[in-house]
């Protein structure tokens, strides 16, 4: 079983990304499996856990998700800086449209990411997990699309090259904290291993 994690360094106005704290603080770590609690689900079955902060640009944040391959689960984490609780996407469009430029400057006018389907539903019953997670206590909603930044060029990528992804978008720091959102990471690594 292969697992992705992936979140973004800073943009835009935005002096901190929780996804990039986040993200760091697992692939820094020896053993990601122990800091998930996932220590009981790695007997007798290979667990590996990769996490990587992505770069903020539209192309080359698809190409390195190319790179990687394809996982058995991708939970890909952004930051929604307009939010004040963890929202888990629905959708992912095939379009990249923003007045926000990227990290190279450049800014996407209404372009389909690649020729495919105009949308892409995520692989996972969202409003179900969205209910699981609610009834476990966490404050989380349901949105039915990534945006069309680079969160979503990573959303509908992760779709494509992967078997099994989800995207989750985190609020500002002051909304969620560091480990409040590794606890929610925590729950549903091990809910989406589970299902």
């Amino acid at each position: 079983m292969r697992i992705l994690i992936t979140g973004f360094g800073v943009f835009a106005n935005n002096t901190h990304n929780p996804t990039e704290t986040l993200v760091s603080s697992i692939s820094q770590t020896k053993n990601p499996a122990s800091l998930l609690n996932l220590d009981d689900l790695t007997r007798g079955h290979p667990l590996t856990i990769d996490a990587e902060i992505l770069p903020v640009e539209y192309a080359r944040a698809r190409q390195r998700l190319e790179e990687l391959g394809t996982y058995d689960l991708h939970i890909a984490l952004g930051l929604a800086a307009d939010r004040r609780k963890i929202t888990i996407e629905r959708f992912a469009m095939n379009k990249q449209d923003s007045r926000t430029a990227d990290m190279t400057g450049y800014i996407a006018h209404n372009e389909a990411i690649d020729d495919g389907v105009l949308a892409l539903e995520a692989s996972i019953d969202v409003p179900a997990l969205v209910e699981a997670a609610r009834q476990t206590g966490f404050d989380v909603a349901e949105s039915l699309s990534a945006g069309l930044y680079v969160c979503n060029t990573v959303y509908y990528t992760a779709l494509q090259t992967s078997r099994s992804a989800v995207f989750v978008h985190i609020p500002p720091q002051e909304y969620s904290s560091l480990e409040t959102n590794l606890d929610f990471i925590r729950w549903i690594v091990r809910k989406l291993l589970n299902a």
